[in-house]
């Protein structure tokens, strides 16, 4: 069986520490605000809600993506022989994302 143990402390600071600590807290708030700020939008950047998977074809949806309709193009491409030469074309993939 565990014992768990907690001790508690007051502190009494003068006038000029508590204005330290309100200064120091803050000043720490601020920075990790700030860089929460920065990674939330370099994340949002980075994300994409759909992707496809060269060699099969197969568009895969990411976790956490909303509902609704997303537009993806797509190049497809039809392999050429010595009779036929090689194909390519751009298609507006559309996908409904219903969960």
């Amino acid at each position: 069986m565990i014992t768990h143990r907690a001790y508690e402390f007051r502190i009494y600071p003068s006038r000029d520490q508590q204005d330290l600590i309100a200064r120091t807290f803050g000043c720490t708030r601020l920075v990790y605000n700030h860089y929460l700020t920065e990674k939330k939008q370099r994340n949002a950047k980075s994300k994409k809600a759909l992707k496809i998977n060269g060699k099969t074809g197969k568009i895969k949806v990411t976790r956490k993506t909303k509902k609704g309709t997303y537009k993806m193009r797509v190049t497809v491409t039809a392999a050429g022989s010595d009779k036929y030469e090689e194909v390519k074309k751009t298609v507006t993939v559309i996908v409904k994302v219903t969960k």
